[in-house]
């Protein structure tokens, strides 16, 4: 993960990347063979330049570089040229008409709905029991309803069960800083935002963590999508729209909880430090480095889950089509991959956690 101003070019064959915020440089060095690196993850923040010869390295060792706002929103994102599978996009697109994406909306909503309310049983809050049983019954009517519309109708009634036992949720700064912190952001309040009415702009620390973290989600679902043939941007759930990539917004969906869990974990071990955010004039609440830092360090996770989950949709869309090959599962060596970032979360330095990812690195 790069912050402040950002440099990434190519010296004797070698990636060269390098941060500098607020005089503290880091650098790395990588090599053609060994790297290990398959993610950058690049916050804007005070300028810096990407060579086309460092685009060019990148693109031959299949690495992909994520552009991100400290808000969650994407800037840009570069990935390396993936063969299309025309049969299978084809069928994608079909989906929608046969019954296929019907029944794999279903399957993504089943999935999230029981996420949710594992998530909402563990948070111990007044209601939670009630809200369990209330997104599990939702779940159940889910085996009966044969029309997209019904299916996005579940899924937000049960949202909006799910976030009010959220609202009430503490969240904890050091106790010297308490008259400095605003009421709003002492407490995880409501998911969407006075300033949108929509999650987007979020006003207070846990839903600004929350939005960038989904932000690094979408991301992984995306890389994932292409890298076994689909269109990120050919959704079911979501409806088409200039600029959104559906069906990784849809895989999102079976992940989210997943997300909401680890931050949740996150929140009751540790205190927030007021100088990881920052209002903004219009009162929307702005990540500083450090927090993206330990966020974007979560990416892996979500990684993880993404792989298979795009693996399942794309068997599921080929399955009928004609002399159709199934491809070598993108997972199959995925199990050490997890096992080495995990291990290098636990003490590296600051030049090994510039470069840790699914094989290793994740910057």
């Amino acid at each position: 993960m790069l912050h402040g101003h950002v440099q990434i070019k190519t010296d004797s064959g070698h990636l060269c990347v390098q941060d500098n915020f607020c005089g503290d440089i880091r650098q790395a060095r990588f090599p053609r063979v060994g790297h290990s690196v398959e993610r950058i993850y690049c916050i804007d923040g005070c300028g810096g330049y990407l060579s086309l010869p460092a685009l060019q390295w990148m693109a031959s060792q299949r690495i992909y570089l994520t552009v991100l706002e400290r808000s969650g929103a994407w800037l840009a994102i570069s990935t390396p040229a993936v063969t299309s599978d025309a049969k299978l996009r084809r069928a994608q697109v079909m989906a929608s008409e046969n019954g296929v994406g019907l029944a794999i909306s279903r399957y993504l909503i089943e999935r999230k709905l029981h996420g949710q309310e594992k998530v909402v049983r563990s948070l111990s809050l007044p209601g939670c029991a009630l809200a369990g049983d209330s997104i599990a019954k939702a779940r159940i009517k889910l085996a009966n309803v044969d029309t997209m519309d019904e299916i996005r109708w579940i899924e937000a009634q049960a949202a909006r069960t799910y976030w009010e036992c959220w609202s009430i949720l503490p969240v904890v700064f050091p106790k010297l800083f308490l008259d400095r912190i605003p009421e709003h952001w002492r407490v995880f309040g409501q998911r969407t935002s006075p300033l949108t009415d929509r999650p987007q702009r979020a006003v207070n620390p846990p839903n600004s963590m929350l939005n960038y973290t989904y932000a690094i989600l979408l991301s992984e679902c995306s890389i994932a999508l292409s890298a076994v043939g689909l269109d990120p941007s050919i959704g079911y759930l979501h409806l088409d729209e200039e600029g959104r990539y559906s069906c990784a917004c849809d895989c999102m969906e079976v992940i989210r909880p997943s997300v909401d869990s680890w931050l949740l974990q996150w929140l009751k071990g540790n205190v927030l430090k007021p100088g990881w955010f920052r209002e903004s004039r219009d009162g929307q609440c702005r990540l500083m480095s450090e927090i993206c830092s330990i966020l974007s360090e979560t990416a892996p996770i979500w990684r993880a889950e993404a792989i298979p989950l795009a693996e399942r949709i794309a068997t599921t869309l080929g399955a009928a089509l004609p002399g159709r090959r199934n491809r070598k599962p993108l997972s199959s060596n995925h199990r050490h991959c997890v096992t080495r970032v995990a291990n290098l979360f636990n003490g590296a330095d600051s030049i090994a956690r510039l470069a840790c990812s699914i094989r290793g690195a994740s910057l």
